[in-house]
């Protein structure tokens, strides 16, 4: 047989695609001569070309032990592995092809492509910089270094090498593209925003950079950028499932409700299988009230990925939210586990610092959540440094030394909500000879009287709703703002990311979330020594200020309406003794609800008042109540009424009943000031501390408990003992008039004097410390 010949023959059916021919001459070559090298390895490559890669890898392994040296086919065994997913023994064989020729820049190329494949980054930056060493004008080499730098979290070395590839290759897209996402990594968004819109403008159809773009714009808050890119990008591809997703999220943020979730439909209806946009629907069913439809949801997002974490978080919201507690302990659960991994990872952990309040009196994991969430905020937007302090004042930015202190108050809730109903006087009593208030709101205008109320008395009011929070936060810098205080926290809707871009000097928490806020970006936090114990302080990121009495501040003026509102106009029985709590629903709990029922079944008659929740919340209680065996008449849910008129009703009660691991504040305060007192358990962290705080400030110290059995003998120890429940009413009476609680022009003179503490500290160069005034 003339070998030779024959591979000729073969070697034309090969290249000419006849691939039956070829492997008939190679198997003939082969069973005349079993170990023929060239006979293998073109043995080999076709049998890749048809698929059948265990064969090719075996008969090019064998004409390598023939010929150990031969760079062809080492080559095409790298070539094989590597298509065929085989990254681990591509390396290997990369290795020894490097080995013979340590000067094939091809070798190099893909040994750092599979070395970085397998998370072998040191590897594969080795191999890239072996690339650039023989071709300095390698970009690949110095694109895929920087693709290693940044899975190490070099993003300096990324940014370097990125950089260098634009050198040699400015006009190449794809560099571009990860300089962007190099940039984002960062913090540097608007860096990256340029980056992005460079690749779109090489590479018009560049979908991954289309999408990103719109994802960074999203981010800074360029709504309509953003949703103009996510429109572009659908029309190039519209079966793109995540960027309709994506478009609905948009959409959600500026309550578009109805169209977000059209997006999130077009979504599942290309993946059925998309966790994320179940879950998406889930929240726009939540906000509709729809809480039986939201969890189904969230269930069938768990169900297809059992692992998902957002769609635990929510729904461990929900059902609070609906008083769905069968199976929420197994949902608390597998939140936890997740949570503890995430933390674990160094991630963000799905559930917020709010949800975590509301489900953990635990400070420490309050604390570790916080943090969690507000290095991410920081890590996202790249956070700014906090202003140099400086012992020298003359040193002090000649901005920040004009006369009167410029104080700053954020807040989405200047509107008919509990935190204006709370701090409506505060903006008038600000002494104006030595202090200039600004309200700087990013919340619906109501048009309510509370909106205008602050206005007025503001020196400031400047609505930011138009800006992202980078103009936000350049808006209060050019206003010189010597404090800013945030009165929100994580709680729905906020924009921390205006905070964390440190616009003012000194950044101060205060109402809004009762918590920490687990961030460097905040150094004060306004409390009390009840709610924050000082053995406790060590759980805050933010150090104490102190109010001497409550860290709250109260309207000392609320109007209660004339109304001559009867029992009957709210369906209580007239002779009946009236236990109320008008706490939002996710603040009941199984452990506390079934308290109220002991109380009820020991004081019958008496009644339990609450506030409206909706169908599945209110049929959730009443079951719970039959389970308890109380008739289900004794639930009495009345519908929500203008403030005045809600206090005036609020006088009908007897006595109200404080909720557990979040207990009451406007809810406890509107209690006291309509004449009802309040009994409350005191808890471990702030949240569940609050009415313990406003007890002790009106003096009703003997209304606070430490279990749920002393809460228990309490509640219906005043039910039976009519002389000492005259007595405490007596005492919120006088209190209401001469105690702590509702001088609210004291309250504010304290937080004065906290303000001007603060202030100079800074201007002395001192770092952030506890304050007691």
């Amino acid at each position: 047989m003339n070998v030779t010949a024959k591979l000729k023959i073969g070697t034309r059916h090969h290249q000419a695609g006849r691939f039956q021919a070829a492997v008939a001459v190679y198997e003939e070559i082969l069973h005349n001569f079993p170990d023929h090298p060239d006979a293998l390895h073109l043995s080999g490559l076709v049998a890749h070309q048809q698929g059948n890669v265990n064969i090719a890898v075996v008969r090019i392994e064998q004409a390598i032990r023939q010929r150990p040296s031969n760079i062809l086919y080492l080559k095409n065994l790298c070539a094989v592995l590597t298509a065929s997913n085989r990254v681990d023994e591509a390396s290997d064989a990369y290795k020894k092809l490097v080995d013979i020729d340590p000067r094939n820049i091809d070798a190099w190329f893909g040994l750092g492509n599979s070395c970085q494949h397998l998370g072998r980054l040191d590897e594969a930056i080795e191999a890239y910089r072996q690339v650039v060493g023989i071709q300095p004008h390698h970009s690949g080499g110095y694109h895929n270094m920087a693709a290693a730098y940044h899975a190490t979290g070099d993003h300096q070395k990324a940014l370097s090498c990125l950089q260098t590839a634009l050198q040699i290759d400015p006009e190449l897209a794809q560099i571009h593209y990860s300089l962007g996402n190099v940039y984002r990594s960062m913090g540097m968004m608007e860096e990256a925003i340029q980056a992005m819109q460079k690749a779109i403008q090489i590479k018009a159809g560049f979908i991954d950079a289309r999408f990103n773009l719109a994802n960074l714009l999203k981010d800074v808050g360029r709504i309509e950028a953003a949703i103009e890119n996510y429109i572009v990008l659908l029309t190039i591809s519209p079966a793109m499932a995540e960027a309709h997703n994506n478009l609905g999220n948009v959409l959600l943020s500026i309550n578009q409700d109805e169209q977000a979730l059209k997006c999130y439909q077009a979504a599942i209806d290309i993946n059925p299988d998309y966790p994320e946009a179940l879950h998406n629907i889930s929240i726009v069913s939540q906000n509709s009230g729809d809480y039986e439809a939201a969890m189904a949801n969230c269930k069938k997002a768990i169900t297809i990925e059992p692992g998902y974490e957002p769609a635990y978080a929510s729904l461990a919201h929900q059902m609070r939210q609906a008083c769905v507690w069968d199976g929420l302990e197994e949902i608390d659960r597998k939140l936890d586990q997740l949570t503890r991994k995430a933390l674990s990872e160094g991630r963000r952990p799905a559930e917020n610092p709010f949800l975590n309040i509301t489900r953990h009196a635990d400070p420490a994991a309050n604390l570790a959540v916080a943090q969690a969430w507000s290095r991410n905020l920081s890590a996202r937007i790249g956070v700014m440094a906090s202003p140099e302090r400086s012992e020298d004042e003359a040193s002090l930015p000649a901005r920040l030394k004009a006369g009167r202190l410029k104080i700053g108050y954020l807040s989405n809730n200047f509107r008919n909500h509990p935190t204006a109903h709370l701090l409506i006087r505060l903006f008038g009593l600000h002494d104006r000879k030595r202090f200039e208030v600004y309200a700087y709101s990013y919340g619906k205008d109501d048009a309510s009287d509370y909106r205008k109320r602050i206005a007025t008395d503001c020196d400031h009011f400047v609505d930011l709703r138009e800006m992202n929070d980078g103009q936000a936060a350049e808006r209060i810098r050019s206003d010189n703002i010597n404090i800013l205080v945030d009165l929100v926290g994580y709680m729905q809707g906020h924009r921390l990311g205006i905070c964390a871009r440190r616009p003012a000097p000194v950044q101060v928490r205060y109402l809004g979330m009762a918590g920490t806020s687990g961030a460097d970006f905040f150094d004060y936090l306004i409390a009390d020594r009840v709610v924050v114990p000082e053995e406790q302080t060590r759980y805050y990121s933010e150090k104490l200020v102190y109010l001497p009495h409550c860290y709250q501040i109260n309207h000392d003026r609320q109007p209660i309406a004339d109304a001559g509102y009867s029992k009957m106009d709210f369906n209580l029985p007239a002779d009946t003794f009236v236990y109320c709590s008008f706490a939002s629903h996710y603040k009941l709990d199984r452990p506390m609800f079934s308290v109220w029922m002991r109380i009820l079944r020991q004081t019958d008659p008496s009644v339990l008042w609450l506030t409206p929740g909706g169908q599945t919340a209110e049929q959730h209680l009443i079951n719970q109540a039959k389970g308890h065996g109380i008739d289900p008449e004794r639930l009495v849910f009345s519908h929500r009424l203008p403030k005045e008129n809600h206090l005036a009703r609020l006088g009908l009660a007897d006595l109200a009943l404080d909720t557990r691991l979040v207990g009451g504040a406007a809810t406890t305060s509107d209690a006291l000031w309509a004449g009802i007192p309040v009994v409350t358990m005191q808890g471990n962290h702030f949240a569940s501390r609050m009415s313990s705080s406003l007890l002790n400030a009106i003096g009703l110290e003997g209304l606070i408990v430490g279990n749920l059995d002393e809460y228990e003998a309490l509640a219906v120890r005043l039910r039976r003992e009519g002389q000492l429940m005259s007595s405490f009413k007596q005492k919120v009476a006088m209190q209401k008039v001469s105690g702590h609680l509702f001088n609210t022009v004291a309250t504010v003179g304290h937080l004065e004097k906290a303000y001007n503490a603060v202030w100079k500290a800074f201007e002395e160069g001192e770092k952030a410390r506890m304050v007691t005034l």
